[in-house]
């Protein structure tokens, strides 16, 4: 293997860590929002 192959396998594996981390923070954005929503509809 040579350096370029192993940066470029280093950075997919990087962005793919970065993608799949957004991805929790956006669903746990939107349930915590489904959350709230609830909790004012039981109030109302």
């Amino acid at each position: 293997m040579d350096a370029g192959y192993v940066a470029e396998s280093t950075e997919l594996a990087r962005m793919k860590i970065i993608s799949q981390a957004s991805a929790v923070v956006i669903a746990q954005a939107n349930q915590s929002k489904s959350q709230v929503l609830s909790l004012l509809r039981q109030r109302l």
